[in-house]
């Protein structure tokens, strides 16, 4: 939305913010990885000069307040948690493996005796 009487003025409004990292043409579709973390909507309130009045008079009723909210960061921060979650689950897999490796290679299964306590 540009302001009618106030073209240094732009409000803009996002929802259900997605990201991609192929397809990035916008005429393969409306499709995209959710980000995380955020639902409802994100209002973008661009001036080149002072909010007007009547605007910071809008939002002070409302309680709106300056955030600051970065969609790039967002899918970075989140592909970011995702890939070392990813890594993490990855090298325990490793170690796990390793063990067994070692135990079934190290150990004669057949001369373990089961001792019962009397």
């Amino acid at each position: 939305m540009f302001g009618k009487e106030d073209e240094n003025l732009r409000i803009t409004f996002d929802i259900d913010i997605r990201s991609r990292t192929h397809d990035l043409d916008l005429r393969k579709g409306d499709y995209g990885k959710a980000i995380n973390n955020f639902s409802g909507y994100l209002m973008e309130i661009k001036t080149s000069a002072s909010l007007p009045l009547w605007l910071a008079r809008i939002l002070s009723e409302l309680e709106i307040y300056p955030d600051s909210f970065s969609k790039y960061g967002a899918v970075y921060k989140q592909d970011l948690i995702s890939e070392r979650f990813l890594e993490q689950s990855l090298m325990e897999e490793q170690i796990e493996q390793e063990m067994k490796n070692k135990l079934n290679s190290s150990t004669n299964w057949r001369n373990i005796k089961c001792l019962q306590a009397s």
